[in-house]
């Protein structure tokens, strides 16, 4: 019966340990595939030419380069939010998800944004290096609000 109840439990641990494991796969593809697929098949990667402003960012470590261009409403609003650029898949894929989350938000909140909003998005945990590449299109928009606000 000893020996019953062990088998038992290491059995119940084999199961467990496949399902987390499985589960852990199958959560982590599906946010590298939504990557792949902002990355294939871009969002708003356009030129939007009645934007309030835009701004060129570079990455010189890697070579990406993102250019976004926001339409803000009188109240400082985003309306719409557009991007052209060239790279990685985190940095394309990044700017098309954060083309889609930033319409409505107030631009207080965007300058606020940071890091963890980027991995939040992406769905996935960036080192120091790639992060770099996920907060392009956010530096982007930050660096170009600077200007903007800069010469209302």
């Amino acid at each position: 019966m000893q020996n019953f109840k062990i088998l038992t439990f290491w059995i119940f641990i084999l199961i467990f340990t496949f399902y987390i494991f499985h589960y852990h796969y199958m959560v982590e593809n599906m946010y590298k595939e939504n990557i792949l697929d902002h990355y294939r098949n871009p969002h708003n990667k356009r030129p939007l030419p009645d934007a309030s402003f835009h701004q060129k960012e570079f990455n010189a470590f890697c070579g990406d380069e993102v250019e976004v261009y926001v339409k803000l409403s009188a109240d400082d609003v985003v309306k719409n939010v557009s991007f052209t650029g060239t790279g990685c898949a985190i940095s394309q894929a990044a700017a098309s998800l954060f083309t889609e989350q930033l319409p409505g938000k107030r631009v207080e909140e965007v300058i606020q944004m940071g890091g963890k909003d980027a991995e939040e998005l992406l769905g996935i945990v960036l080192n120091a290096v790639r992060i770099k590449c996920a907060l392009l299109p956010l530096r982007a928009f930050q660096e170009g609000w600077k200007t903007y606000h800069g010469q209302k």
